[in-house]
């Protein structure tokens, strides 16, 4: 076992060797861009996209155990592509993509914030995708599509571990006309980009050996694209939402490095039956109301929204459930990000609603542009 050990460490040591190589050196030369509207076609598009440097299939959801405990949890897959080119090496290492996952959990009732990150490269089947249907994993962490569309998802990190099964009870919709979401002025400073948004979720978690059998509504985004966001873009503020009436919506605000928010910024609201309709940057209003910093970083986020689509009467307030779901990625993208869930009331008109969601604050401590 400590020889296993040794070789685990050295292994590891060279993938986030390289992991570190591609988010700070890897060119988007000659890499797919999004640029024309995309020929979705599911279950395929679940997969991988070989010939786009950036790839990312992520999961959060809001649960609850059967003795009334709440917790929030967060599972993302990072495929990136170290060049475009074929590897003319004849050894297993020699591939061209690294696997990187963030995991989360927050313990609501507990107040109680945990992460871990984890690297692979997909040699000796340690990570991988297939570019038929959902089934990627790094590691031990796991998330599969079966032929019903039902997922499950596996993830364990440092003090807690968890086994979802995910049903979703819409169909996958598209962010940004034909799935092109734009992130900047120029033609391919966009990612292809499409959610399911609503995914009713049972299964267990265990903090520590503390088991919870749980149930509760998780959000799916699943995005490809190189060299997405333009030089002038900082970071962003990322909202997924789902409402007690039964829709859905998905806000994202993308700060400037010189103040103020982007024209790119947008959203989609999804209806009660799954249609959707596309918001532009005139279409909601985002304001912050108070602010939280960072014991570990001494960043300052927002840590609540006033968040309004006045075509559809909706004002909606937006409170994170745990003020401090920094979560620090040193080892894997280099980046500190606020990940975390959120609390939504409001009303639509005469109408009362309630939701929750999870929020994504990044740019807050490290610049964005040239990650993605």
């Amino acid at each position: 076992m400590a020889t296993g050990r040794r070789i685990l460490t050295v292994v590891l040591t060279f993938v986030l060797m390289l992991a570190s190589d591609v988010k700070l050196h890897c060119e988007p030369t000659g890499f797919k861009r999004a640029i024309e509207p995309w020929a979705w076609k599911f279950p395929k598009d679940h997969g991988q996209h070989p010939g786009f440097q950036t790839e990312w299939w992520y999961f959060t959801g809001n649960l609850r155990s059967e003795s009334k405990r709440d917790f929030g949890y967060q599972f993302t897959i990072f495929r990136r592509s170290l060049t475009d080119k074929p590897m003319d090496r004849a050894s297993a290492w020699a591939t061209p993509d690294v696997y990187l996952c963030h995991l989360a959990v927050t313990d609501i009732s507990g107040g109680r914030f945990m992460h871990s990150e984890v690297a692979r490269r997909p040699a000796l089947g340690l990570a991988g995708a297939s570019t038929e249907t959902l089934n990627v994993w790094v590691g031990a962490n796991v998330v599969r599509m079966d032929d019903s569309t039902n997922i499950k998802l596996q993830g364990s990190g440092d003090g807690f571990r968890f086994e979802l099964y995910l049903h979703p009870k819409k169909d996958p919709i598209l962010n940004g006309p034909g799935g092109v979401d734009k992130k900047g002025p120029e033609p391919g400073d966009a990612s292809y980009y499409y959610s399911m948004t609503r995914l009713e979720t049972t299964g267990t978690l265990f903090v520590g050996e503390e088991e919870a059998v749980v149930h509760g509504t998780s959000w799916m985004d699943h995005e490809f694209g190189s060299n997405q966001l333009p030089k002038n873009v900082q970071g962003w503020d990322w909202f997924s939402i789902q409402l007690s009436d039964s829709t859905e919506l998905m806000i994202y605000q993308l700060r400037l490095k010189q103040g103020g928010a982007a024209r790119e910024s947008g959203g989609t609201v999804v209806n009660s039956d799954g249609t959707s309709e596309w918001l532009q940057r005139g279409d909601f209003v985002l304001e912050p109301l108070k602010t939280w910093k960072s014991p570990a970083t001494g960043a300052v986020y927002p840590a609540g929204w006033k968040l309004g689509i006045p075509s559809r009467k909706l004002e909606l307030k937006v409170t994170p459930r745990v003020a401090d779901q920094e979560l620090h990625s040193a080892g894997t993208t280099g980046v500190s990000y606020w990940e975390g869930a959120i609390e939504v009331e409001g009303n639509s008109g005469d109408r009362k609603l309630s939701g929750s969601g999870y929020g994504e604050l990044t740019g807050y401590v490290e610049g964005m542009s040239g990650r993605l």
